[in-house]
């Protein structure tokens, strides 16, 4: 699409001697073109035009907001889990399972593959007494255990409270992917 001569509408003015902007049907042309693909691309060509409606384009619009708004909560992956009870799923989304290898490690197994493995880890934890803690990734021989299909956690008791690995109760855990 191209802009108006002038690139901004005139309105005539004889006692000035100001001509309007010229109407140049190639532009209303691709204007009409342009609003017609955001009507009918949205539903996949399926949409009909109806020249009694004034609001297709509006709900064209809605659709593709809603469409994006639901992408972002599906590939959003985060859990909360129970490690006293071995790691059970409380709630999320993106976390088909947990393994427990052991006091305080947790394996989270992501339900749909990453296209890489450079993402971030954000966690909190805490035990029954409201102590908090924290969630760091796993490191094998000093080499984060990022996958595309898991990750690998361990949960601390807060440094005020020792520091050490342990199982707790609440932890959440969200994945930060490397595009976003």
């Amino acid at each position: 699409m191209k802009r108006i001569p002038g690139d901004v509408f005139v309105d005539k003015d004889l006692a000035n001697g100001t001509p309007g902007t010229p109407l140049i049907a190639e532009w209303h042309n691709d204007v009409q073109e342009e609003l017609v693909n955001v009507i009918t691309d949205v539903s996949g060509g399926n949409t009909e035009l109806d020249g009694e409606s004034q609001t297709q384009l509006l709900e064209a619009i809605q659709t593709l907001v809603s469409n994006a708004l639901a992408d972002i909560q599906t590939d959003r992956i985060w859990v909360r889990f129970d490690g006293i009870a071995g790691g059970t799923i409380v709630a999320g989304s993106g976390v088909s399972a947990i393994t427990r290898h052991g006091v305080g490690d947790y394996e989270l197994h992501f339900a749909i593959t990453q296209p890489d493995a450079n993402y971030g880890v954000l966690g909190t934890c805490s035990d029954d007494t409201t102590r908090g803690g924290m969630i760091a990734v796993y490191e094998v021989g000093g080499v984060a255990t990022l996958a595309t299909t898991s990750v690998r956690v361990r949960t601390h008791r807060a440094p005020n409270n020792g520091g050490i690995v342990a199982d707790q109760r609440i932890n959440t855990v969200e994945i930060i992917p490397s595009g976003a």
